[in-house]
């Protein structure tokens, strides 16, 4: 049985640009990041945009697959909001029994984030610079985010930890958005701001399903390769890449197309009512 291509869905498809025109509308300024393959696609979707717009696509990619973080509840932080302080709640993380990292594995991983230029050092150069940062990952619990922050930031000072919490900021594509949650905290230090993108359930489960889930063979739709940082029973470790270019060389082409039409002719629809942003307050330190 062949897989199906839902690159030939005009409305799959749709959903997908509508998506990254919506970003590109409300980050004009921001370095759009994907987190894994998830929202790789609508990550691609926003370089095509600000490129047709006449703008650098300013848009990164890193690796990153599995879970090993799962949620421990919300606490109270607080914020710093014109001249006031108030109370707001941070999504917290704990390690998840059973997902063990591999720490030569989690160490060639911190490597390989430098060799991208996306290691924390390397993002808070950037944004002494000015330069803003926007993780997003398409997520039900924020577990993925939170296991990718978590390695991400490994050994990073706290001094640094927390001026990327002045900076960078994190966007979860979810079944349903976070009004109340301002935040996610990684640990004592890193704590960033959280923006939700709900999308329904149906529409979640087809962006899911761009990512082929971890399928890595030669009609995966992946745009990048998957790095987990744990062992399972069908995957050991490691980084493991799809040799799949024709497929989405293909796929590029599509979602072009779709882009190109939108925009040279007015096309786009209406931004989505579930989009919630954050204004990003000051963190009060304890």
């Amino acid at each position: 049985m062949s897989e199906y291509k839902w690159w030939n869905d005009p409305g799959w498809v749709s959903d997908i640009t509508m998506i990254s025109r919506d970003l590109v509308d409300e980050f004009p300024e921001h370095k759009i990041i994907s987190v894994g393959q998830s929202p790789a696609w609508i990550t691609m979707g926003v370089g095509m945009i600000r490129r047709l717009r006449g703008e650098e696509a300013n848009i990164g990619y890193v690796p990153f697959t599995g879970n090993y973080m799962e949620s421990a509840g919300d606490e109270t932080i607080k914020l710093r909001k014109n001249g006031r302080t108030e109370s707001g709640l941070a999504r917290s993380f704990k390690s998840a029994a059973g997902r063990p990292v591999d720490p030569e594995v989690a160490a060639r991983y911190q490597s390989y984030l430098g060799k991208l230029k996306l290691s924390p050092d390397d993002l808070a150069g950037e944004m002494e610079q000015g330069k803003k940062f926007i993780f997003c990952d398409l997520t039900r619990t924020g577990g993925g985010l939170a296991s990718f922050m978590s390695a991400w930031s490994e050994n990073t000072s706290p001094e640094v930890c927390r001026f990327l919490g002045t900076g960078l900021e994190c966007l979860a594509f979810a079944p349903e958005a976070h009004k109340d949650k301002t935040h996610f905290k990684i640990n004592t230090d890193l704590v960033v701001p959280m923006h939700t993108y709900a999308l329904d359930f149906d529409r979640f489960d087809r962006m899911m399903s761009t990512s082929s889930s971890n399928h890595v063979g030669s009609q995966s739709t992946r745009l990048m390769a998957t790095y987990q940082l744990y062992s399972t029973p069908t995957r050991p470790a490691g980084m493991h890449i799809a040799h799949n270019a024709p497929v989405t060389r293909e796929i590029k082409g599509v979602l072009h197309q779709d882009i190109q039409y939108k925009e040279q002719n007015g096309k786009w629809p209406q931004k989505s009512t579930g989009f919630v942003r954050q204004d990003c307050p000051e963190i009060v330190a304890e």
